[in-house]
């Protein structure tokens, strides 16, 4: 909707509505074998990894002769077979397990049940936009803008899988505090509840997000230059409303239930940017940004999906960014090269995972996070003739973690962390167990896609509207996403942390072992928290060394990112557009083929697991040189085809 003011000046509005469902599937489990096909107790390793064996070639451990390698080959060639028994979910399997828990125990849990995890989103913005043409140099440009999201996450039950029902409890909770019937409720309005196909359950919150912002921009056109610069002020706040009351709150003092405590974050941005027209053909710009933004609601919560607990702290992200630009623009040829130049500052992330050592699922919230993202983009066409075009586009770019962050620990079932007990509530309050530690993050990459990408297509265009194209990409520098419990300070230097009893005990990080030829532990390495190197420990030789036949470096094996390896892929399309009722009306049909080489051994992401395994009966919990855990990866699709039919009116 729009105001002609003057002929100079203009007033518009806007107000919009957007709902949109969103939900992906999960199976649960309770007191039942993980049923997932890569779980690390379902693969041939483990009847290595178990023994503390670090896979088939390890033979110089003492432990070598005692793992079961008949069960670990049958496995393996199962696996090589491509039996759907051991490379797929057994169905068959879960259902059968269903089955006879409802004939043993008809009251009881299902074994596994489908679930689906929800995140719906309702959106209402509005917008007025405010323009001035003040001269035929000067163009002022103002607005207001609002927007209120309301986030809806929960869980539903999506199929019992042939169960009776679901008993909307939290097992792990039920593992550790066997005596406390409140702890293992997901809804103590509601408790040990039975749910059935479509039921909600597990967890059921609302995130209530504001936004409104004001800006301000001038524009001058001139003959040489083109320069606009502008400001924002934004207003952020969101809050959190349980529709659950959990156990795993209450039984600590937090709020799950009802809506929590609001919080809001006020942001100033600042922008500017000039091009100079060398002349009609060549164009140089400049653009700069600096700005704060306001944090993510999803990531200013401990466990937002149990209760309304933030994160310490917990402030705006600073942006600090610049781009400078080359464009050449010929009837032939065109092209661009741009260099870019990003600083975040004050971030904040997080993440979930089952933590080995705790034994209990937790919430890892990283604070205080930095990063810089800097790298060139080029691009460049070229006409051959009326039909052919040929370009080229590539990007290099350094994504990095630039400091080492501080890293909060939340265990969800509200327990300490290392003394497995509930705090005491004292007035309606009781003392945090959420423990926070250095994580070292610094120098690593950020998860974001290749960082090293080109590609070379050719276009074909023929006056009757046909079309094709050919691409080939090729894609590097691609580094697989960490996980923050590999890189925190136990982990990577050890040292003293309370144990069971709430006692001191020594922990032991990463380490280089040497081992002889009998299997045994020769020489022992520890690194170094200030320079990072590898120290001598223990040498129970004392020949330097001239036994060793083997070396397990902990860190390489668990505490590094991975470098994926890069690939190329080949792509092409064909189309047609078809002109209707004396082109009125248009019809456009494209065929797409996609990785045509069919490379199906290109990863292009994946993550690395949170679990670190460590022997619970050494005595300073030693970390063990085996990666029972290992990195999970993401593949290409295979050769792949599409059809896409448009119809313009």
């Amino acid at each position: 909707m729009g105001l002609k003011i003057d002929d100079e000046s203009k007033l518009s509005a806007g107000v919009g509505f957007h709902y949109s469902q969103y939900s992906n599937s999960a199976i649960a489990f309770y007191n039942a074998p993980d049923p997932r096909p890569d779980y690390y107790r379902n693969l041939p390793s483990w009847q290595y990894y178990q023994l503390a064996v670090d896979g088939p070639d390890d033979i110089y451990n003492a432990y070598y002769k005692e793992v079961n390698k008949g069960l670990a080959n049958q496995i393996a060639d199962l696996w090589r077979a491509g039996d759907p028994n051991v490379t797929q979910i057994n169905w068959n399997a879960m259902y059968s397990a269903n089955y006879t828990n409802n004939a043993i125990n008809p009251n009881g849990s299902a074994k596994y049940i489908l679930e689906r995890r929800h995140n719906n989103l309702m959106e209402i913005p509005l917008n007025f936009l405010y323009t001035n043409q003040l001269n035929s140099e000067l163009k002022l440009t103002a607005g207001i803008e609002a927007k209120y999201a309301k986030g809806m996450h929960y869980k539903t039950v999506d199929d019992l899988l042939g169960a009776n029902q679901w008993i909307d409890i939290d097992q792990f909770a039920e593992r550790d505090f066997t005596d406390n019937q409140d702890i293992i409720q997901n809804d103590l309005d509601d408790p040990n509840r039975a749910v059935y196909k479509g039921d909600k359950f597990g967890y059921n919150y609302n995130m209530h997000v504001i936004n409104a912002s004001a800006f301000i921009q001038n524009d001058w056109k001139l003959p040489l230059f083109d320069i606009y610069y502008a400001a924002r002020l934004s207003y952020t706040s969101f809050q959190r409303e349980g529709l659950m009351r959990n156990g795993r709150a209450e039984v600590i003092g937090a709020r799950s239930k009802g809506f929590g405590k609001q919080m809001y974050f006020i942001d100033p941005s600042i922008k500017a940017g000039i091009v100079y027209k060398i002349d009609g053909h060549n164009r140089l710009s400049l653009n700069a940004l600096a700005e704060s933004r306001a944090p993510l609601a999803g990531y200013a919560y401990v466990a937002p999906r149990i209760k309304d607990t933030r994160i310490r702290g917990l402030k705006s992200e600073k942006v600090f960014s610049a781009d400078l630009t080359y464009q050449l623009n010929t009837s032939i040829v065109k092209g661009r090269v741009t260099g870019f130049f990003t600083e975040f500052r004050d971030g904040v992330e997080s993440t979930g995972y089952y933590h080995d050592e705790f034994r209990t699922y937790v919430n890892h919230t990283l604070s205080g996070v930095n990063k810089r993202h800097f790298g060139v983009e080029a691009g460049v066409s070229v006409k051959l003739n009326s039909s052919f075009t040929i370009s080229a586009a590539g990007t290099y770019g350094s994504y990095k973690y630039t400091n080492d962050c501080m890293g909060t620990m939340s265990a969800e079932n509200g327990m300490n962390l290392f003394t497995e007990q509930l705090p005491v509530i004292v007035d309606g309050r009781a003392a945090s167990t959420d423990y926070t530690e250095k994580v070292y993050t610094e120098g690593l990459h950020v998860s974001n896609g290749p960082q090293l990408a080109a590609s070379i297509t050719l276009d074909y265009f023929h006056p009757k509207m046909w079309f094709a194209d050919i691409t080939l990409s090729y894609f590097d520098n691609n580094y697989l996403d960490f996980s923050p419990s590999r890189f925190t300070h136990m982990n990577m230097y050890g040292g003293k942390y309370p144990n069971e009893v709430g006692l001191e005990q020594n922990y032991n990080g990463y380490r280089i072992i040497g081992i002889d030829k009998n299997g045994q532990t020769s020489m022992v390495w520890s690194f170094d928290e200030k320079t990072g190197k590898p120290v001598l420990v223990r040498d129970y030789t004392g020949n330097k060394g001239s036994d060793i036949v083997k070396y397990y470096n902990q860190k390489e094996m668990i505490g590094s990112q991975e470098k994926l390896k890069g690939g190329f892929l080949l792509d092409a399309s064909v189309g047609k557009l078809i002109y209707l009722n004396n082109r009125k009306q248009q019809l456009n049909i494209n065929l797409s083929f996609n990785n045509i080489l069919n490379n199906t051994s290109m990863i292009t992401g994946g993550y690395q697991q949170g679990r670190v395994s460590r022997d619970n009966k050494s005595v300073t919990k030693d970390i063990q040189s085996v990666d029972k855990f290992p990195n999970k990866y993401y593949y290409a699709w295979g050769f792949n085809m599409f059809i896409n039919v448009g119809f313009k009116f």
